[in-house]
């Protein structure tokens, strides 16, 4: 059996998979405003131009764009379902817009009008009255066509949308997005097409989506697997980290699988698999110690899984500017009451071993322990092993001194 490990929401993804195993993780946008809080809506022009302002604003509102996404059901309904995130801390919505009718009342004592060009004076001038920081506005225009083919005929529509950001404090620039998203409907020619209007109304939404999450974070998804561990000896454990995961109870597995780690620190399969849930969960630097293990053992198999997790974390500091630092769920090794390895120290009760602060020889004894005793291992680094002590307390102890 393989657990399927899925990073946030990918929009055209046809893959069928159970909500509860779907998991999703913030992106930068292509076009970040650092800098920019409050935004002005103004009207697009175009026929589809107020409706398509209303759309674009409901977006950019949405803390959770992404997450909340309609399919069909075995009747053909639509049903609106919501996605969870692991990674705590996220939200899409990071400008606050000027409301509708204070814009407009702004705009008439200027005699301005709520669509079209505003030059740098007029941009500057709306932005002390509202205190924005920033105007979007453009364009909107819809083509719309029908074709037969046969026994079949087509009813066809594409929104075109360009979107222009403009700074209110320099008159500048800031962005110029545009995009153009197709729907169509085709049936028999006996049958009736559905209206121009129903087309129209899904691919303006569609362009709101892909505008607003051209500037602002996004829910996007990605495929990770966990992998099957073949190693006999872990085969059982696996299977139980597999079921765990399949549950939900991701803190179990990754104990377990942490556990397989420990035993066998060239289990390729454990350290992956580790990854893929500290990844899921935001943890992305301990993540990237457990796939660049992974990778140092298997480079052709694991390689790729450090380019995504290197930009991940090339995107932390891009959210930071926006105003949004991701959290990031902990694993304990022994969560979930799910016991971490034991090891044993060498030579007898009348024996003693140093235990230190930090895993190096040089550091400080934190304690000593007698021989021939159990240890529950909390971690391995290198030659040193993190293991647990009397009154709650851990410290390193060497690898010469123990029996695994």
């Amino acid at each position: 059996m393989r657990t399927t490990l899925l990073l946030a929401l990918a929009l055209t993804c046809s893959i069928a998979v159970p909500a509860q195993d779907l998991y999703s993780l913030l992106r930068t946008p292509t076009a970040p405003l650092p800098g920019v809080q409050k935004v002005a809506v103004l009207d697009f022009s175009g026929k589809q131009g107020r409706i398509f302002t209303d759309m674009l604003t409901q977006q950019l509102m949405d803390p959770k764009r992404g997450l909340v996404y309609t399919n069909k059901n075995l009747l053909g309904e639509l049903i609106t379902r919501t996605r969870e995130t692991y990674q705590p801390d996220t939200r899409t919505n990071i400008f606050s817009i000027a409301e509708r009718g204070q814009l407009e009342r702004v705009l008439a004592e200027q005699r301005l009008s709520n669509s079209g060009i505003v030059d740098e004076a007029q941009a500057a001038q709306l932005g002390k009255v509202l205190g924005i920081d920033a105007m979007i506005m453009g364009t909107t225009d819809r083509e719309e066509g029908y074709y037969s083919e046969g026994e079949t005929h087509t009813r066809w529509v594409k929104a075109k949308v360009t979107m222009k950001v403009i700074s209110v404090h320099t008159g500048e620039v800031l962005t110029v997005q545009s995009t153009e998203v197709s729907r169509e409907h085709s049936a028999k020619r006996t049958e009736t097409l559905v209206g121009v209007e129903s087309l129209s109304d899904p691919a303006f939404r569609h362009a709101a989506l892909q505008l607003s999450n051209s500037i602002t974070p996004y829910y996007d998804q990605f495929l990770l697997e966990a992998q099957k561990i073949k190693v006999k000896e872990f085969t059982e454990r696996s299977k139980r980290a597999m079921d765990l995961m399949e549950k939900g109870d991701y803190s179990g597995a990754y104990a377990l699988y942490n556990s397989i780690h420990v035993e066998d620190a060239y289990c390729a399969e454990a350290a992956h698999n580790m990854a893929t849930i500290l990844a899921g969960h935001g943890d992305y630097e301990r993540a990237k110690e457990n796939w660049s293990m992974a990778s140092e053992i298997d480079k052709d198999r694991y390689a790729k899984y450090m380019t995504f997790v290197n930009e991940r974390i090339a995107e932390l500091p891009v959210l930071a500017s926006l105003g949004v630092t991701p959290g990031k769920v902990s694993f304990d090794a022994t969560a979930m009451g799910v016991p971490a390895k034991q090891l044993e120290t060498r030579g007898t009760k009348a024996d003693r071993y140093d235990v230190r602060a930090q895993p190096n020889a040089a550091a400080d004894v934190v304690s000593k322990v007698p021989g021939k005793t159990p240890f529950d291992i909390l971690e391995v680094q290198g030659e040193w092993i993190l293991i647990k002590l009397i009154g709650g307390k851990q410290g390193f102890i060497s690898k010469e001194d123990v029996r695994l």
